[in-house]
């Protein structure tokens, strides 16, 4: 504790009203303190306390009254002298207090000075740390990001723009380019077309067949009429058959079997000797040309000389040389029938009097009872004409290729001289009584190969 400090609360004990003190007696310590020992009450001007000076600083203001009774009165002039010290000490204190309250005061604005620039230096530094965090956070780093980012927009803005008109006017290009590619494409198929025309007629091709018929296509048809022959065959094998009187059929029939009276009446071999007969009527009147159906005579002379030629002609030329071969003769013959096929075609009127003079021959060995005469006919007569059409068909396909194909019966089939032995490579054995081998003799063909 200050000096001050402990007058300030001498003072503040001992003085309860400006004209009355009370006077303790007091007794110094060690420390110099001043204690309290006892008090006594006189009139109002006397003064009862008296002070020890310690080391503080207190004043004695009554040195006489030490040791003195309590009670003892003191003269008029000494107690106007005592009033006189005591108000030099009141106004020594109040000074001493107002210096003390002075300092007080200065010591506690400079405590709140210090404390506010700890404070201000606190909150600057708070506010600076906030300021340094919201910086880095969304301060200038970033800030140049955006600005960067931003300027890389405008930039793939400005090349999308660009981009646009360039496919706008790529796309304008390409319209006029695609206009111009299908005007010469035009003008190509045009230009290959006359050259193809050009090449037609130079090297001698067909005139008609501009889509050549594949071999599987000429197989699948050639499966079909042999199906439509054996249909027939086994409708007319149910009936019963008799020796006919017209020398054509009894012709074909002799040209298949010399024994073909007995096996048409064996229902085993009765089907085939008529497959046998029809695949013979088919191959003299369609693809030798007899009937003269297609081209006339004309036809017939051509398929003629054609037999012929093919007969004598090498399958390949020599090298170098000029001889013909079959390739040229094929050729020549495709454009001689697409001739033929443009100005003659098929004559109808002679191919229904075909159909009628084939059904009466068929129908004169077999026996057909009068109630079902007129349905039979007309099933015979429907099924003749299928056969028939399907057989010009590929007849004109025949004729109008330039590849060769011929019809041709197995050799030496009616030579009794010398029999034809079985060959499982080229032939299918429909009927036999004994096990097969190359050995075997073969009794007849039912239908030729192509």
């Amino acid at each position: 504790m200050y000096p001050h400090e402990r007058v300030l609360g001498a003072y503040q004990t001992g003085i309860h009203r400006p004209s009355q003190i009370s006077r303790p007696s007091t007794a110094q310590s060690a420390s110099g303190r001043v204690t309290r020992q006892g008090a006594g009450v006189s009139n109002n001007n006397d003064i009862i306390s008296s002070y020890h000076e310690s080391d503080s600083g207190l004043v004695d203001l009554v040195p006489q009254a030490r040791g003195q009774n309590d009670n003892t009165q003191v003269p008029g002039d000494e107690n106007r002298l005592d009033s006189a010290r005591m108000e030099s000490l009141l106004r020594t204190q109040e000074e001493r207090m107002n210096s003390f309250l002075h300092e007080a005061r200065s010591r506690d604005e400079a405590q709140k000075f210090c404390i506010q620039q700890v404070l201000e230096h606190g909150i600057s530094r708070v506010v600076t740390t906030i300021k340094d965090g919201v910086n880095h956070i969304f301060g200038h780093p970033p800030t140049h990001q955006v600005v960067q980012l931003q300027g890389q927009v405008h930039h793939l803005y400005q090349e999308k723009m660009r981009l646009e008109s360039q496919t706008q006017h790529l796309l304008a290009d390409n319209g006029t380019m695609q206009k111009q590619l299908k005007e010469t494409k035009d003008k190509l198929t045009k230009a290959l077309a006359e050259r193809d025309e050009q090449r037609r007629l130079d090297d001698g091709a067909t005139l008609a067949d501009s889509a050549k018929a594949t071999d599987d296509v000429v197989q699948s048809m050639w499966k079909q009429l042999n199906y439509n022959i054996c249909s027939l065959a086994k409708l007319l094998a149910k009936y019963s058959h008799t020796r006919p009187a017209d020398e054509i059929t009894k012709e074909r029939l002799r040209s298949i079997v010399s024994g073909w009276s007995r096996l048409l009446g064996d229902e085993d071999f009765r089907d085939f000797v008529i497959q046998s007969y029809l695949w013979i009527l088919v191959d003299e009147q369609v693809f030798d040309g007899e009937c003269g159906v297609w081209g006339g005579d004309h036809g017939h002379h051509l398929k003629s000389m054609r037999e012929a030629i093919i007969g004598f002609t090498p399958a390949t030329g020599t090298p170098g040389a000029t001889t013909p071969s079959l390739r040229h003769a094929a050729r020549w013959f495709a454009q001689g029938s697409a001739f033929l096929e443009h100005f003659l075609g098929n004559d109808k009127k002679a191919f229904r009097d075909l159909v009628t003079t084939e059904a009466r021959r068929l129908k004169s060995f077999c026996l057909v009872s009068e109630n079902s005469a007129d349905q039979a006919d007309k099933s015979i007569r429907e099924e003749l004409k299928t056969i028939l059409e399907l057989a010009l068909k590929l007849d004109r396909m025949f004729m109008g290729s330039k590849a060769l194909f011929v019809v041709r019966w197995p050799a030496d089939t009616h030579n009794p001289t010398k029999p034809l032995h079985f060959n499982k490579n080229m032939m299918e054995a429909l009927a036999w009584d004994k096990d097969l081998s190359h050995q075997s003799q073969v009794r007849f063909a039912v239908s030729p190969a192509l």
